[in-house]
């Protein structure tokens, strides 16, 4: 049983929720049932439904009439426009990354990067993953711009749920280790072409796996 604060029961409840599908402990296309997740969370009906519908709105999830709740599955199609949206939205991130940063920060990126080398050497996906989502959040927050560090936390669960899917591919943690250390050096050297050249190679990358994968 997983215990929460009462005030912030649904939120933390979804949050958690979002922590397992990213994990990859559930699968688009799982069905989430209020029975099993009152028992499973220690709590009443209120929250769990609160919480299934913040999930809905953020895209996380998907009711379907007569059959229940399930976590969403994107077509193809839809999840190019989702990378496209969510590489868009880094490009001005990286922009202001550029012209903002300080060396302090510059620090905590390279520090990112760091902990990336470490955990690829033990080949620990998740570790790396986790990573990742700092790195980024942390560009977001870079920007200094309040209406993108919020597009990207609303537009984020939908994104990360297939950037561990594309964690999973062979050779690809070298690959993503690699590339973000090309893009927090461009950021330190003030290069933005530099930076966002990096990212697209990343993108065509990802994207080339998750073809392949949802043939």
């Amino acid at each position: 049983m997983v215990h929460f604060e009462h005030q912030t029961l649904s939120q933390r409840i979804a949050d958690s929720l979002t922590t397992r599908l990213v994990e990859g402990d559930l699968k688009p296309g799982t069905r989430l049932t209020e029975a099993s997740l009152v028992e499973e969370y220690g709590t009443s009906r209120a929250p769990i439904r609160e919480a299934l519908y913040i999930l809905e709105k953020s895209g996380v999830v998907e009711r379907q009439p007569r059959k229940g709740v399930f976590v969403k599955q994107y077509s193809k199609h839809e999840v190019r426009e989702i990378y496209d949206v969510a590489y868009r939205l880094t490009e001005i991130a990286l922009r202001k990354s550029v012209d903002n940063r300080t060396p302090e920060e510059i620090k905590t990126l390279k520090k990112y990067v760091e902990e990336m080398e470490q955990a690829l050497e033990r080949q620990n996906r998740k570790r790396i993953y986790l990573l990742v989502e700092d790195l980024h959040e942390t560009l977001f927050h870079l920007s200094k711009n309040s209406i993108l560090i919020d597009l990207y936390k609303t537009f984020s669960p939908k994104w990360t749920t297939y950037r561990l899917i594309t964690l999973s591919h062979s050779n690809s943690l070298n690959r993503t280790v690699h590339e973000y250390r090309q893009v927090v050096a461009a950021i330190e050297e003030q290069d933005y072409e530099k930076a966002v050249n990096a990212m697209a190679e990343k993108e065509e990358r990802v994207l080339c796996i998750l073809d392949r994968i949802m043939d």
